[in-house]
């Protein structure tokens, strides 16, 4: 049985990345890989992550939380002593930066056979700290995977790389017209309301809010419409978009759902969804929103690999609310078969059995994926 590590630099939980490890974890065949999760913390919903825990457990696998906020030193060494004591045969790193050159230096220290790195996002807050560890990066990686064209880019620069679809379970969020009325009578939302959806932790990157503004600016332009954001998440700057939207008078507007772990259904009780991101490598609740059929208003910032279908529209940032408020009206007023989206979806491989396979076979044939990776350019799976 192969001896698998799987290290999330920056934390497990509600993020995209811990999405992401969920969605394939559950499709890999666990008697053939051993898996260990590693991580530093818990991001957002703990009892989300408990949950995969637990799951992890009942398939014989285990996880492990070795904190950085007792410092580098105290993390380094208790890293260095899990990857010696239980012997991975390989160590899948996921991150959104050169940072996780840490966690691939401790890795090939302690004599791992095989490391993995996998990039997540587009651009950091420390950009110049990235572009210097780069090279670090790309001469201690065996295998280079990120989750998009942009993403790999970002991490590996001109380096030969592959493109890991962050694949979904589509079934999950194929649209259901029976689950869109039970969800509206649970929220208390009438037939009439047009429902905007927003799924994301609260912090800068995700700009919520840019949300509060662009409801003042639906609202400036037709006061009797009746119209609501169902906004999922929490975060850091939550209570800053709170008084926000008190401030401009929208308050009645949203509803702060905080943490869910419903969301499949929740995105049936929505008819389009925003997602104003200052920046993004490849989001997947931009594919799981296509996939429940919901017409997607996406900033221009995010990565043109999301488009998967007719659904998605781009607006810029930088040019005000008002032009996502006259979004809003032009997809008010189209009709949309939604259940035809999640077969779509599936048939362009961002089904979650997908990017299994491909990682499985990784992870059983690392020495071929390192030849492939040696001698082409960049792979599309």
């Amino acid at each position: 049985m192969l001896n698998l590590a799987i290290v999330c630099s920056k934390g497990f939980g509600t993020d995209g990345i811990s999405s992401f490890i969920m969605n394939v974890y559950r499709h890999i065949d666990h008697h053939l890989i051993r898996c260990c999760l590693i991580y530093p913390k818990v991001i957002g919903n703990e009892a989300i992550a408990v949950s995969f825990f637990n799951e992890m457990e009942r398939n014989g696998d285990s996880y492990l939380l070795i904190p950085k906020k007792n410092g580098l030193p105290s993390f380094v060494k208790k890293l260095y002593g899990s990857f010696r004591k239980r012997g991975f045969e390989i160590v899948h790193i996921h991150g959104s930066s050169c940072g996780i050159a840490l966690e691939m230096a401790v890795a090939r220290l302690a004599g791992v056979h095989s490391i993995i790195c996998h990039s997540h996002d587009t651009t950091s807050d420390h950009v110049m700290m990235h572009r210097i560890l780069r090279p670090l990066v790309n001469a201690m990686a065996d295998v280079r995977l990120g989750c998009g064209e942009a993403a790999n880019r970002w991490m590996y620069g001109k380096r030969e790389s592959v493109v890991i679809k962050n694949g979904i379970d589509t079934c999950l969020y194929r649209f259901d017209a029976t689950t869109r009325i039970q969800v509206r009578k649970e929220l208390g939302i009438g037939d009439e309301v047009m429902v905007i959806g927003h799924v994301g932790g609260y912090n800068r990157q995700k700009s919520q809010q840019m949300l509060m503004y662009i409801l003042k600016a639906i609202e400036a332009k037709n006061p009797s419409k009746d119209f609501c954001l169902i906004s999922v998440g929490r975060g850091h700057t939550q209570k800053d978009v709170e008084q926000l939207a008190s401030k401009l008078g929208v308050d009645g507007k949203v509803r702060f759902l905080g943490q869910r772990t419903d969301v499949p259904k929740l995105l049936n009780a929505m008819d389009m969804f925003f997602l104003p991101s200052l920046f993004e490598g490849f989001p997947i609740v931009a594919i799981e929103a296509q996939t429940a059929g919901l017409p997607l208003v996406i900033a221009d910032t995010i990565s043109k690999e999301v488009e998967l279908t007719n659904l998605v529209h781009w607006l810029p940032i930088d040019k005000g609310a008002e032009v996502w408020a006259e979004k809003y009206y032009q997809i008010a007023h189209t009709k949309v078969n939604r259940v035809q989206y999640a077969p779509i979806v599936e048939r362009k491989g961002f089904d979650a059995r997908h990017s299994a396979q491909i990682l499985q076979d990784i992870y059983v044939n690392t020495e071929k994926w390192k030849f492939v990776i040696g001698s082409s350019s960049y792979f599309f799976l």
